[in-house]
């Protein structure tokens, strides 16, 4: 063996065994235009109304810079929030300079000019997918002109109660038609991009929106890395738990109802029964009410009821909603947000979230939005 050779194995194996897997993420956050030497970046959970238990790392400006450094394993957003003035948490507004990332193991860039909310990501394939991702499910612009016509005419004269209720139910039917098509959009991501992460993410997405087993099989399509990843596991749990639900009976309850009078779940046995856990300060709520109000009108002759929980904490506000949304179904809450009792036994996190019941109290569909609810039920009243 020569010696040249014995050189070249020999600064082979150094190379090999000096060679360090990476484990962590750097980003570094360069601003061409700098106001104030006392400046501040953090890096947070959320990017508003933050509290210190909320802020991850800070840096200050330096080497014309923010700087952050830590090691991960797995991808997680994060928030950069822009202090310009070093003024401190309690003095930030509260919607603040910011932007979101993707910590990654990888080296990331942030350049802008004087704002993060303009700024560009560089030097990571993860947000350069996240990038893509919003391009990919952003609505055509028609959507946003047909809202924003119902409410460009103006009138010198004052808008009566009935035209108000009106535009309220056009415009939600009008944001309830772009909901369905922001998740199509979703679905199609998903199914042309099997190796991206925010195909995870628009499936954790749509697991309260759609059948278990059909997003499972969807699931089973993404590559064997993605699935290896904590969301993953998190996200296929999530589905099986729902799966395990359905079938199930579903767990007896009484509340009273505004009059204070006790409605039990069980009274409704016979029927099917949408239990809807909702609030009257909740947008996305209301905007689901109106196709609850078709279902209702359509299929309570056929054997259909609508029971609606409230995680309402004021009871004007809880009776105003009903009165203004025209649900003719019965109605409890105990006025406890989202301590409410029915809402602790089923575990509910966030709403609107529904349970359609059998006539013998087993749970036969959960979470069916939009169109979803007349669909499912014109399969059962055919």
């Amino acid at each position: 063996m020569t010696k040249k050779l014995i050189y070249l194995i020999f600064a082979l194996l150094l190379f090999s065994c000096s060679k360090k897997e990476r484990t962590g993420y750097t980003i570094s956050v360069e601003l061409e235009q700098m106001e104030h030497p006392n400046a501040k970046m953090y890096l947070s959970k959320r990017p508003y109304n933050i509290e210190p238990k909320d802020i991850l790392d800070s840096a200050s400006y330096q080497n014309n810079k923010f700087f952050f450094e830590d090691t991960i394993t797995d991808p997680k957003p994060v928030y950069l929030v822009f202090d310009r003035f070093g003024k401190g948490l309690k003095q930030l507004k509260p919607i603040n300079d910011w932007k979101m990332v993707y910590l990654e193991q990888a080296d990331i860039l942030v350049k802008a000019k004087d704002s993060l909310q303009s700024s560009k990501v560089l030097g990571s394939k993860l947000n350069r997918q996240y990038e893509e991702y919003l391009k990919a499910i952003m609505l055509p612009k028609y959507f946003m002109e047909k809202y924003a016509a119902l409410y460009s005419k103006k009138s010198t004269q004052p808008e009566s109660e009935i035209e108000k209720k009106r535009k309220i139910k056009e415009g939600s039917a009008i944001i309830m038609e772009m909901t369905n098509a922001r998740d199509s959009l979703k679905y199609e991501y998903i199914n042309n991009n099997p190796d991206s992460y925010f195909s995870l993410v628009a499936l954790n997405d749509l697991k309260t929106k759609d059948d278990p087993d059909k997003l499972k099989k969807l699931y089973e399509t993404l590559t064997p890395e993605l699935k290896k990843l904590k969301f993953g596991k998190e996200v296929v749990a999530s589905l099986a738990s729902a799966k395990e639900a359905l079938g199930g009976k579903a767990a007896d309850f009484t509340q009273n109802d505004p009059d204070g009078k006790p409605i039990k779940l069980s009274d409704y046995r016979g029927k099917y029964l949408l239990v809807d856990f909702w609030a009257s300060w909740c947008g996305p709520c209301r905007m689901e009410n109106p196709n609850l109000v078709k279902a209702y009108t359509k299929y309570h002759d056929k054997g259909f009821d609508i029971l609606s929980v409230s995680l309402d904490t004021k009871r004007d506000a809880w009776l105003k909603g009903i009165e203004e949304e025209g649900l003719a179904w019965r109605h409890v809450s105990d006025l406890k947000g989202f301590n409410n009792e029915v809402a602790l036994l089923y575990n509910i996190k966030f709403i609107p979230q529904n349970l359609l019941i059998d006539p013998e109290g087993k749970i036969v569909a959960q979470n069916l939005r939009g169109y979803m609810v007349e669909k499912k039920l014109s399969q059962i009243f055919k």
